[in-house]
């Protein structure tokens, strides 16, 4: 994924960036949300953040491990990274 490695650290930077910003919105929601309401948005944005790193994160900084964020760690499935196409070594939830 990504041939040209400035694509891939600025595709890098937004994912980032939009993870804190939906973290900081589940922390809004916090008390301000019926127990519900708030568990189904987690929920929502857990499945958004595992696409992005499963499908993303993980292929980019395999590739380019320079751009890998500190404390990140690239998982590797039985069968190589987890791929949209192939859906090979995906992990069931």
């Amino acid at each position: 994924m990504f041939e040209d490695k400035d694509i891939a650290a600025d595709i890098s930077d937004v994912i980032i960036e939009t993870s804190r910003k939906l973290e900081a919105s589940l922390a809004v929601l916090r008390g301000r949300t019926t127990d519900a309401e708030y568990v189904a948005c987690r929920s929502a944005v857990a499945r958004l953040l595992g696409g992005a790193l499963d499908e993303v994160m993980n292929p980019i900084c395999a590739r380019y491990p320079e751009l890998k964020p500190p404390g990140f760690h690239v998982f590797h499935w039985p069968g190589g990274i987890t791929s949209a196409t192939t859906g090979q070594g995906r992990r069931r939830r």
